[in-house]
C-alpha cells in the first residue's frame, strides 16, 4: 500500500462505519458483484481528494501525490524545453487529481 493510498484512506473515506463480518461465516457472492465493484471503483476514483489544512501535512501530501504521478510517467528529460513540458504535464495531472 503506497503512501498516497494511505492518505486517501484517511481523508477520503466515507463517514459510514466499517462493515464488520464474522470470518467463520461463508458469505456467497450475489450476482453482479463484479459490476458493483466496478461502479465502486469508478466512484472512488472520481471523489476529489481532500488536502490537509496543516501546512506540513499539506506539503507532504502534495509531494507524495507528485511522486505517485511521476511514477506513472517516463523519466524526467534533461533538455530544458522538454523539462518544461514534463513539469507542466505533471502539474496538469496533479490538478486533475485534486479537482
Amino acid at each position: 500500500m503506497s503512501i498516497l493510498d494511505t492518505i486517501k484512506a484517511l481523508f477520503c473515506s466515507s463517514s459510514k462505519p466499517a462493515n464488520k463480518t464474522n470470518a467463520n461465516v461463508a458469505d456467497p457472492k450475489p450476482a453482479g458483484v463484479e459490476e458493483t465493484a466496478a461502479i465502486t471503483a469508478t466512484v472512488a476514483t472520481t471523489t476529489p481528494l481532500q488536502i490537509p489544512e496543516d501546512s506540513t501535512l499539506k506539503r507532504h501530501f502534495l509531494s507524495a501525490l507528485k511522486v505517485e504521478v511521476e511514477a506513472s510517467m517516463p523519466p524526467r528529460p534533461t533538455e530544458l524545453a522538454l523539462m518544461r513540458h514534463y513539469d507542466s504535464t505533471v502539474k496538469a495531472k496533479m490538478d486533475d487529481l485534486l479537482a
